[in-house]
């Protein structure tokens, strides 16, 4: 109990050097002067992420592919053919079924666009478009959902 009491006073310690110093860092880019105290564990929590995420669809496949047209995902392994892919998906049954898509683009020059469609049961479509053009402005459409 004591030696437990002890590490996690040279562990805050050890943290209030670090983070509370007398002396301010150097500003860098004007955002954070340095890492926080959850920096690194985030980094390797996301460096290990794609591994273990992987590693789950490696043991629960069962080696037989299933028939097309039934399977869930995207794609040739979702659709029979190529131009069932291409035409209009049916919304879900559910009053809140949405059906979205987004396109967003910047230049070097400080221009950018964003346009997003939302398509909602009844024929209500969502729609916005803004573009942004150095020395002119932001331009939007009148009206936003």
């Amino acid at each position: 109990m004591l030696f437990s009491l002890a590490m996690a006073a040279v562990v805050t310690l050890a943290l209030y050097r670090l983070y509370a110093g007398d002396v301010p860092p150097r500003v860098m880019f004007d955002v954070y002067t340095r890492p926080g105290i959850f920096y690194y564990p985030k980094v390797a929590y996301l460096l290990a992420l794609p591994h273990h995420s992987g590693s789950g669809r490696r043991r629960g496949t069962s080696g037989a592919e299933p028939s097309p047209g039934t399977a869930a995902g995207y794609g040739v392994k979702s659709r029979a053919s190529p131009a069932e892919m291409d035409c209009v998906q049916p919304l879900a049954e559910h009053p809140r079924a949405l059906d979205a898509v987004l396109f967003q683009g910047a230049a070097g020059d400080g221009s950018w666009l964003v346009l997003a469609l939302a398509r909602r049961p009844r024929g209500v479509s969502n729609t916005i478009c803004l573009v942004t053009l150095p020395g002119v402005g932001t331009l939007q459409m009148e009206r936003h959902p």
